[in-house]
């Protein structure tokens, strides 16, 4: 493990709880070399993942837990952040909307369970 790393790679699961090459790939050179990893899942409520903000969270939590336990598979002890940008998918628009309440709410929930 490295004690004061330069830098950290991300890695992002595609939802619902898939793992492509390419990010399988990043995971398995940066825990093979000790690099630290965030683990970022981007559910969007509604669209990737269940329309209810607990189902989001739920699914959020497993996708990010999944890139934990197959880091550690790969090089144990490897630094591991847990990562997320959970939002809401609003149908109409076809957008995105990261300002909204339902979207904060995600983000509240996932510090406030980083904290505990």
């Amino acid at each position: 493990m490295i004690d004061k790393p330069l830098s950290i790679f991300t890695c992002c699961p595609v939802s619902p709880l898939k793992w492509s090459k390419v990010a399988s790939q990043n995971l398995y050179d940066c825990a093979s070399n000790s690099i630290p990893i965030e683990v970022v899942s981007m559910p969007l409520a509604g669209f990737s993942s269940p329309v209810t903000l607990v189902g989001t969270l739920i699914q959020h939590t497993a996708e990010v837990l999944s890139g934990i336990v197959i880091s550690q598979l790969i090089n144990p002890g490897t630094s591991v952040l847990f990562g997320g940008s959970a939002a809401i998918f609003d149908i109409r628009n076809q957008t995105t909307p990261m300002g909204a309440i339902e979207t904060m709410m995600l983000a509240v929930d996932l510090t406030k369970s980083e904290n505990t």
